[in-house]
């Protein structure tokens, strides 16, 4: 189960002194085995865990020196690792730095997470906020992978990594918010900036500490700042492009988490719903019965000028796109963030009008969509490799 992830390439002339035993594959070096809790594989997958770094046996490297021999190939790169642990440790997060108290946190190169929750709810098997933890930036990694190869993107790409920070004290979030993001607001709030932050209470009424619930709005907001973040710094959602932006967003929620719980408009995290957030039976009902166009003012509004129904409108049409037209998601994206108007952009990239968009997408929503939708489930993911 040891894997080389973390550990450099060594020195010809090491691997002749130092040829390790059977017992550890010729290495030099064993797993950790203090990390079972969580397991290994989820460890690897993420190379920086505020946790994990804190090991008394391995320090964040997550193998030990082979008990039964002198050392092999990988014994320096062993000790190179625990100091870039270590390094990465003393780092600060800006909310540390703030309120003086250490969180919990993971990073990889695209995202930053970190996570104050003391239990998480509705979870049967993680209810641990670390192992919870692990499990979100998974979901944050196969997130940016869909979305990569939706936008053929590539990850450097991402102009700067997305900071997740999830708070169960809402004085603590309300400090950060006003004295790190410079930005006063009671509800959750994401800043479109160089190295962008999405910031949230995980108590507030809407979330109440669920697991479903934590999970549904990190993967929503993620993609929110992906599209902001990926290729050039530049939300759409603020130029005529709502429908892009939220249904993006409520695409990929739905994708993962079975249904979508998160609206793009403050008051929608309390107070909004349409259909339970089930989408695909009730809209294809609806469409058959109203006879007037809907995409000529839906596709001409801001994020925040949506109402609960023009969500689940807006998720099928890009719905409708990423099962029709693939190859336009990201000359789409890119057209937005230059402000082009949806009439150029569907007549350059579709060689169609918004009305004839508007009658296949129809079409296919009565070809496609159920009469009645299977029952709600997390999709799940293969096992993380090493």
């Amino acid at each position: 189960m040891m894997s080389p992830f973390f550990l450099p390439p060594q020195e010809k002339v090491l691997e002749e002194v130092l040829a390790g035993c059977r017992r550890c594959d010729e290495r030099g070096v064993v797993d950790c085995m203090a990390h079972q809790k969580v397991g290994l594989q989820e460890e690897h997958f993420v190379p920086y865990c505020s946790v994990a770094a804190q090991c008394d046996s391995c320090s964040g490297a997550l193998l030990l020196d082979c008990p039964h021999c002198d050392g092999g190939p990988d014994s320096m790169a062993l000790e190179a690792r625990k100091a870039l642990v270590a390094r990465w440790l003393t780092k600060e997060s800006a909310p540390e730095v703030l309120l003086e108290k250490k969180f919990l946190r993971l990073e990889t190169d695209a995202f930053h997470l970190l996570f104050d929750v003391e239990k998480v709810k509705n979870e049967k098997k993680m209810k641990d906020p670390h192992h919870f933890a692990h499990f979100l930036m998974r979901r944050l990694e196969g997130t940016a992978e869909i979305f990569r190869d939706h936008f053929q993107a590539k990850p450097h790409h991402l102009i700067s990594p997305i900071s997740i920070w999830w708070f169960s004290d809402a004085k603590e979030k309300r400090k950060v918010m006003e004295d790190v993001l410079m930005i006063s607001s009671g509800g959750d709030i994401k800043k479109y900036t160089r190295n962008p932050v999405y910031c949230a209470d995980a108590t507030e009424s809407a979330i109440q500490s669920s697991g479903p619930m934590l999970e549904a709005a990190t993967v929503h907001n993620a993609v929110h700042i992906l599209l902001f973040d990926m290729f050039r710094e530049s939300w759409i959602g603020e130029k005529k492009a709502g429908w892009f932006d939220a249904g993006a967003s409520h695409w990929y929620e739905e994708y993962f988490c079975g249904r979508v719980s998160n609206y793009c408009i403050a008051e929608a995290n309390t107070m909004v719903d349409w259909k339970n957030g089930v989408w695909r039976s009730a809209l294809r009902k609806w469409l058959a019965r109203e006879d007037s166009p809907v995409l000529p003012a839906l596709v001409n509004q801001h994020t925040g000028q949506l109402m609960p129904r023009d969500h689940a409108l807006s998720w099928s049409l890009f719905d409708w796109v990423v099962h029709n037209h693939p190859k336009v998601i990201q000359p789409f994206l890119m057209a937005y963030k230059e402000h082009q108007p949806t009439r150029d952009i569907f007549k350059k990239h579709l060689s169609m009008t918004v009305r004839q968009v508007e009658e296949s997408w129809r079409k296919w929503v009565q070809k496609s969509y159920p009469t009645k939708d299977a029952k709600v489930k997390r999709r799940k993911f293969p096992k993380a490799k090493l």
